[in-house]
């Protein structure tokens, strides 16, 4: 347990040392594992909505006698933009 703490203290170090050589480039990089972080959670969730959804539309179907779609996810940064017609 004392050896984890000090791995700890010591990576916090490194960090602070990382911040006083490269103020402008750590706060870039924290913003971007923010954003990274909110991107994965966002698909997470929305990944959990639409198997939820899909459970209801499958049930639904098989009240009806009709054979449910697969299940399909695609990711956020796998997406394509819809695209406009002139």
């Amino acid at each position: 347990m004392i050896y984890a703490q000090s791995q700890f203290y010591i990576f916090l170090i490194f960090l602070v040392f990382l911040f006083c050589l490269f103020p402008e480039d750590c706060i870039i990089f924290a913003g971007l594992l923010q954003s990274w972080i909110r991107i994965g959670i966002l698909n997470y969730y929305l990944m959990f909505r639409a198997w939820l959804m899909y459970q209801q539309i499958r049930s639904d179907m098989a009240k009806l006698g009709m054979p449910a779609p697969p299940f399909k996810f695609v990711p956020i940064w796998q997406r394509q933009p819809p695209q406009r017609k002139p």
